[in-house]
C-alpha cells in the first residue's frame, strides 16, 4: 500500500510512504528542481535542495529513505563523500571501495550539481546513477528540443538499502515532440538485511570542507579549553601539535621522520653557507666605504637569518 504522507506547497517534491513485507517503512520523496534561470529558482547561491533536509532527518528515523526526480543538477562522475563515525575525528571513505563510485555520459558539474552532492553526503544518500551495479544507468537523461543533452534526473538512496535494488535502467533518447526526458526504470525487491554491510579496512583520509572545518576547528578548541581552560593559546596549540604528531606515529609507524638532535645551530646546508659568506662580505665592504652604517648591516644580516 502506497500513502502520500506530504506535499510541497509550491509542488517542489512530493512525499510516499511503503511498507513492505520487511515492515520497514520506505519513504520516496518524488521531485522536481526548476533549474536555475527560471524564476522559480531558488536565491542565488543557495540550495534550493535544502527544503528537503528536515524531512529526511524525521523520516530516516522511522526506514529508509529514497529520492528521486529531475533536480535540474549536473553531477558529472562526482559521489557522495562518506565518513566512518566509529572514531572521534571523521574520516572519509573510499567509495571505490564502497563500490559507489560512478561514470557518467554527462561530463558537466553546475552549481546545483555540487548542491545535491553536498546534500546527499549531509544525509548519506548516494546517487545511484553510474554506479558499477547499474551499467545502463549513466546515460543522458534530459534532451532539450533544441540542442544537447545532460543528466539531471537522478535517483539516490542509502548504501545499506542498495542491496535490495535489483536493476536501475536509464531509458533511450525519447520519441516524441512534447517529450524530453528519458524513462528511468528501478526495480526493488525488499527482502534485505536492514543492517549496514560490514565493510572492510580500506584506505582512508583526514579532510577538512567547508562543511567541516568549523566543526573540528570548534570541538578542538572546546576540549582543550575546558579541560586546560588556564593556559594560553600557544600552550594549547602546542599540546595539539603533539597530540597530532603522537597520532599520525602510531597511525603511519612506517613513515616515522627520524628525529634530529638538537643542536641550537643552524642545519649545514653549503648554499645557505656560501650565500652568508657573501652577504657578510657585502656588508663589511660597503661598512669600509662609508655606504652603509654598522646599524644597518646588523639589520640586514639578521633579516638574511
Amino acid at each position: 500500500m502506497v500513502h502520500i504522507v506530504r506535499r510541497d506547497a509550491h509542488a517542489r517534491y512530493m512525499w510516499v510512504r511503503l511498507r513492505p513485507e520487511t515492515g520497514r517503512y520506505l519513504y520516496i520523496a518524488i521531485c522536481y528542481f526548476p533549474p536555475n534561470t527560471s524564476v522559480y529558482a531558488a536565491p542565488r547561491g543557495q540550495s534550493p535542495f535544502a527544503i528537503l533536509d528536515e524531512d529526511i532527518w524525521e523520516f530516516s528515523k522511522d526506514g529508509d529513505v529514497m529520492i528521486l526526480g529531475d533536480f535540474n543538477a549536473r553531477t558529472a562522475h562526482h559521489q557522495s563523500v562518506f565518513y566512518d563515525t566509529s572514531e572521534e575525528m571523521l574520516r572519509e571513505l573510499d567509495t571505490t571501495d564502497m563500490g559507489l563510485a560512478r561514470v557518467s555520459q554527462d561530463g558537466e558539474h553546475t552549481e546545483y550539481g555540487r548542491f545535491l552532492i553536498e546534500m546527499g553526503s549531509m544525509h548519506g544518500l548516494a546517487i545511484l546513477n553510474g554506479m558499477q551495479s547499474f551499467p545502463l544507468s549513466s546515460g543522458f537523461t534530459c534532451f532539450p528540443h533544441r540542442h544537447g543533452a545532460s543528466m539531471v534526473d537522478y535517483v539516490m538512496a542509502t548504501p545499506c538499502f542498495i542491496q535490495c535494488i535489483e536493476d536501475f535502467v536509464v531509458g533511450p533518447r525519447p520519441v516524441g515532440i512534447a517529450v524530453d526526458h528519458a524513462i528511468l526504470s528501478l526495480t526493488l525487491a525488499f527482502s534485505y538485511n536492514i543492517d549496514a554491510p560490514t565493510q572492510t579496512p580500506s584506505a582512508t583520509r583526514y579532510r577538512f570542507t567547508r562543511e567541516t572545518d568549523s566543526v573540528y576547528t570548534d570541538e578542538i578548541y572546546a576540549r582543550l579549553c575546558g579541560e586546560e581552560p588556564e593556559r594560553p593559546l600557544h600552550e594549547l596549540t602546542q599540546i595539539l601539535t603533539e597530540t597530532l604528531h603522537l597520532a599520525a606515529a602510531q597511525a603511519f609507524p612506517h613513515s616515522q621522520p627520524s628525529r634530529r638532535p638538537s643542536s641550537g645551530k643552524m642545519p649545514q646546508n653549503s648554499w645557505y653557507d656560501e650565500e652568508c659568506k657573501e652577504t657578510r662580505a657585502t656588508l663589511q665592504r660597503e661598512v669600509h666605504m662609508g655606504t652603509t652604517t654598522h646599524r644597518q648591516s646588523r639589520i640586514t644580516f639578521r633579516r638574511l637569518v
